[in-house]
């Protein structure tokens, strides 16, 4: 029995030959125009703000340094020397590239905390130079975050150290510096979290992102999601199950000396619980480890010379100490939190963040002043013009870099850096990066470099009246040029036959042939032909304008 595919999809009410030319064309078009392809942005597009900017200044004092202050301000004559103008430039940032590998000014640890990953950072060099300090990046606490960089901390006696974050101890696992701050992330309100426990949170009022709350003896609840942490966070708590370390001072002919005489370690564990109705009953073990020195233990050791006694410090050793270990439980009753919303993922997580390409830039809006950039650029640019092999733009320490200059810039891109720019990458590792190899100076500003001299050129767009926009013709004709073989070229006519299929089906029993196709495809050549040439058309224009 006959049988055509194509003849059931027309039967199945698709609207037979209408529709289905709408389908195929409309998914090839949407296959073409979603299909993805790698696009490559303009560099000078993409530039980061603070390098864009500085990038336009060295452009202007190259061009300044070529044709002088008034022929710096002739579009044709820096178009006539833009070769010049350019390389003058590139010396400039070669130079400007190697600051932060070679002067130990802006040098910082490959794991510093102010580097972006791997990579230098505006904010390194900008603090390195001083410019700004790290007071002027702390965000004070806000409606959602804060954030602290701190430079300093107390060594504890267990290796970490202890910094102060909005009034609270905080343990961290680094020594921070000035070069490597600790950057600590905290929420508004004073929460205070019990040291090696991130999740244990103590308040007046119960917090509904806590599902369980145990009150302690101070009349505080602390509060938890996890049963085990809350359970030995309370027996620590109300029942003084804290370890505690005992020093003893002594003076010896004037001079003192301190050594531990005894310690005691704690470890609470959580063993079990119970709930009945809201109440939980958990159950600790708690193992106290007592160090003591012994008995006959002297501090002071007594020297005879002869004619004196010399007494002197006897630092204890490991095998003076003695030890015994204790162990029992305690029992505490934890509540259920009825309120829980069990939203936790909305409640802010205290943290230290690891480097400043973890910060949320929203709460840097605090805008960054022409006098910072221009001080910025001054830093960096004299250290490189200190440079033995340096060949770029003149400068000197009475020739700098002013607010003008950079503000002239800021006005003519039209931008308004803020804080959030100095977190941007200046590099890759300690290189910094000009991505714009010759950027064109701006013509007309006013970079009062030389003060004693007053610069009245308006500032205006450069006009070139000498060159003439080329016909289509003109653009096309080059085209024309290539391959002249090709203009006379076509396709020989080949006998082609539509291909077509026929089977048999065994377990239906029936003869099939599929050649129905064949007769849609004949009565819609001319379509299916005008179709094709419209995708590679789009094709083609894509490779074109994408390249």
């Amino acid at each position: 029995m006959g049988f055509s595919l194509f003849s059931t999809g027309c039967n199945m009410r698709l609207g037979c030959g209408n529709w289905i030319k709408r389908l195929i064309i409309l998914s090839l078009i949407l296959n073409i125009l979603y299909f993805p392809y790698q696009v490559y942005a303009n560099p000078a597009l993409a530039a980061r703000v603070i390098t864009q900017v500085f990038e336009r200044v060295i452009a202007r004092r190259a061009a300044v340094s070529i044709a002088g202050e008034a022929a710096a301000n002739d579009a044709a004559f820096l178009a006539a020397n833009e070769a010049a103008i350019g390389m003058r430039a590139a010396q400039t940032y070669r130079a400007l590239g190697t600051v932060a590998a070679n002067d130990s000014t802006f040098a910082i640890s490959a794991t510093s905390t102010l580097r972006h990953a791997k990579d230098i950072s505006w904010v390194a060099l900008a603090l390195t130079s001083g410019v700004i300090t790290l007071s002027d990046l702390n965000i004070e606490s806000n409606s959602k975050i804060g954030v602290t960089f701190e430079p300093t901390a107390v060594l504890l006696s267990d290796g970490r150290y202890a910094i102060n974050v909005n009034g609270e101890t905080k343990i961290v696992k680094a020594m921070p510096s000035s070069k490597s701050p600790v950057i600590y992330q905290y929420s508004k309100d004073k929460v205070q979290i019990s040291e090696g426990k991130d999740d244990i949170h103590k308040s007046d009022i119960l917090d509904n992102h806590y599902k369980y709350y145990y009150e302690l003896k101070t009349g505080e609840y602390a509060q938890s999601n996890s049963i085990s942490l809350l359970s030995e966070y309370g027996v620590q708590e109300d029942y003084s199950v804290k370890s505690e370390d005992k020093y003893t001072e002594i003076s010896i002919e004037g001079s003192k000396y301190s050594y531990l005489e005894s310690q005691t370690i704690v470890e609470n564990k959580y063993l079990r619980h119970k709930v009945i109705g809201n109440t939980i009953y958990a159950d600790v073990r708690n193992t106290w480890t007592y160090k003591s020195l012994s008995s006959n233990f002297n501090p002071v050791l007594e020297g005879n010379t002869g004619t004196n006694t010399i007494y002197s410090f006897n630092q204890p050793k490991p095998s003076d100490y003695e030890e015994f270990t204790r162990t029992d439980s305690k029992s505490i009753t934890i509540e259920i939190n009825n309120d829980f919303t069990g939203d936790t993922s909305t409640a802010l997580k205290e943290k230290e963040l690891g480097s400043i390409s973890e910060l949320d830039l929203n709460l840097y809006t605090t805008p960054l002043t022409a006098t910072q950039l221009a001080q910025l650029y001054n830093a960096l640019l004299m250290s490189a013009a200190m440079q033995p092999d340096y060949s770029g733009i003149p400068f000197a320490s009475s020739y700098p870099i002013t607010a003008a200059e950079v503000q002239q810039v800021l006005n003519k891109l039209g931008i308004t850096p803020t804080y959030a720019d100095l977190f941007t990458k200046a590099g890759k590792g300690n290189q910094i990066d000009f991505p714009m190899s010759s950027p064109k100076p701006l013509p007309n500003p006013s970079p009062n470099i030389r003060p004693d001299k007053d610069d009245d050129d308006a500032e205006g767009e450069p006009e070139y009246p000498e060159l003439e926009a080329p016909t289509a013709m003109q653009i096309l004709e080059p085209f024309n040029q290539f391959f002249p073989q090709l203009k006379n070229f076509h396709l020989a006519d080949r006998a082609v036959q539509c291909p077509t299929w026929e089977g048999h089906i065994d377990y239906l029993n029936i003869d099939v042939r599929l050649d129905k196709h064949c007769q849609y495809v004949e009565q819609n050549k001319a379509v299916i032909t005008s179709l094709m040439l419209l995708i590679w058309g789009i094709v083609a224009l894509r490779i074109l304008l994408s390249a």
